[in-house]
C-alpha cells in the first residue's frame, strides 16, 4: 500500500511539475535567493577552491555569480540565454548567446522552484523508464537521448522526494559520475542540499573529485540586490 503511495505520488510530481514540485509539497514561491558556495576540486593529490556567492531573482529569471576566489568575476545570466561574464581586474567581458547558458539551466534553478523530480533531465531528452523501491527510497531510471554518445542512463535515488544520489553509466555498463546530495536546508519555500559532493570517474582508473559546500541561504528581502543592479561598464573591452 505504502509503495503504491509512493507511485502515484511520483506520478503526480512529474504532471504538476513546477506547480506542486517537491517537498514542501505546493510551497509559496520566492522572488530572489541568494547563496554562498565553497567549492573544492580533488584531483590527483592536488586540491583547489573557488568561492562565489550566487544571486538568483525568480520572477525576472536573473542568475548572477560573483566569484572572488581565485579570480574575481561577475556572471550574469537570463532565462534567454544570453551571458555576460565581466573580469573587473582587467575591465573585460565576453558575451555569448544561447540556450545552453540559460539561468534555467542552473542547479539552484530546479531546487528554488521545487522541480527536484529530474533536476532537468527531461529538457535534456532524457526519458524515465523505470521506478522501483528499495525500503524508504525510490529509485528512478532514465535513459539518455540516442545522440548522447557518452552516458547512457542515469539513476536518481530520492529519500522523501528529494534527490539524494544520482549515478551516471556509460555505454559499456561502467560507472562515469556518482553525485551525493546531502545536509539539506529545509526551507518553508524550498530545500536545498547544503552539500553535494560529485566523482567523475576517467578511464585510467582515476577520479575528480568536487565537493560544494553552500552556506548563507537568504531569502525575499533579507538579500543583496547590489548584484542585480550591477552595470558592466560601457567602455568595458568585449573580448572573445
Amino acid at each position: 500500500m505504502f509503495r503504491r503511495y509512493l507511485e502515484i505520488s511520483f506520478l503526480i510530481l512529474l504532471v504538476v511539475g513546477g506547480m506542486c514540485g517537491s517537498q514542501p509539497a505546493c510551497a509559496q514561491p520566492v522572488g530572489r535567493v541568494s547563496v554562498h558556495l565553497l567549492a573544492q576540486v580533488l584531483n590527483r593529490g592536488g586540491k583547489v577552491n573557488y568561492e562565489s556567492d550566487y544571486y538568483f531573482d525568480k520572477d525576472n529569471g536573473i542568475f548572477v555569480s560573483h566569484s572572488f576566489y581565485p579570480k574575481e568575476s561577475i556572471k550574469i545570466t537570463n532565462k534567454t540565454g544570453e551571458m555576460k561574464i565581466y573580469f573587473p581586474e582587467k575591465n573585460e567581458v565576453t558575451i555569448r548567446q544561447s540556450s545552453v547558458f540559460s539561468s534555467d539551466n542552473e542547479l539552484l534553478y530546479y531546487f528554488i522552484n521545487n522541480r527536484t523530480e529530474d533536476l532537468g533531465l527531461s529538457r535534456e531528452g532524457f526519458v524515465l523508464t523505470n521506478t522501483r523501491y528499495d525500503e524508504g527510497y525510490m529509485i528512478t531510471e532514465w535513459t539518455a537521448p540516442a545522440e548522447m554518445k557518452s552516458i547512457k542512463k542515469i539513476e536518481f535515488v530520492f529519500e522523501n522526494f528529494l534527490p539524494v544520489y544520482a549515478c551516471y553509466y556509460t555505454p559499456t555498463g561502467n560507472v562515469a559520475k556518482k553525485i551525493y546530495y546531502d545536509d539539506y536546508y529545509l526551507g518553508s519555500s524550498f530545500n536545498l542540499p547544503r552539500l553535494i559532493t560529485e566523482i567523475s570517474y576517467s578511464d585510467k582508473n582515476d577520479s575528480i573529485i568536487r565537493r560544494s559546500r553552500y552556506s548563507d541561504i537568504k531569502i525575499g528581502n533579507a538579500v543583496n540586490d547590489h548584484y542585480f543592479n550591477f552595470k558592466i561598464p560601457e567602455n568595458a573591452k568585449i573580448i572573445h
